[in-house]
């Protein structure tokens, strides 16, 4: 959603008949070995989802931000947020790849959603993402809130298989 937008509200919904495999980023901590300093209970969700169907599979990458373990790095350096965001997905690429026995990149068919915390900073997103990600790959940027009130930026990721 967006800041004071509270007249929409988007759902986005997938079903499967086989299930995904969940994976960690080994670069992070798991989200729900966080220390209480980030809440009184640690949150649940998996960094990525790899699911295979018959006709090929997805690497659902969720929001990914400037973390190692579970700090928050480059608090005031965006172009550093974006690159160590760029390490984090690239990280969760290569567990994907070891669980399918095969090499995993991006390619045409790789989506980004790309959630700026300060609207005023899209374009310059925009660019750090043109020239940190391959060209074939597509990026939809917009405001959006971001996980943690220091970093300015957060990435999904969907790669086709």
């Amino acid at each position: 959603g967006r800041p004071g937008d509270s007249s929409r509200l988007q759902v986005i919904w997938l079903a499967s008949k086989t299930p995904g495999r969940c994976l960690d980023n080994p670069r992070q901590v798991t989200p729900r070995r966080y220390p209480r300093d980030y809440g009184p209970t640690p949150p649940r969700f998996s960094r990525a989802m790899l699911w295979e169907g018959a006709r090929g599979g997805l690497l659902l990458i969720s929001g990914t931000a400037s973390l190692v373990g579970h700090a928050s790095q480059h608090a005031d350096d965006l172009p550093a947020q974006v690159a160590e965001i760029r390490r984090n997905i690239d990280s969760l690429l290569v567990q994907a790849g070891d669980v399918r026995g095969r090499t995993i990149g991006y390619g045409p068919g790789t989506v980004l959603r790309v959630y700026v915390r300060d609207s005023e900073r899209m374009t310059e997103v925009q660019q750090l993402v043109d020239q940190l990600f391959p060209a074939d790959v597509s990026a939809l940027i917009m405001e959006g809130e971001v996980c943690r009130p220091e970093l300015m930026v957060e990435i999904e990721a969907v790669v086709q298989l």
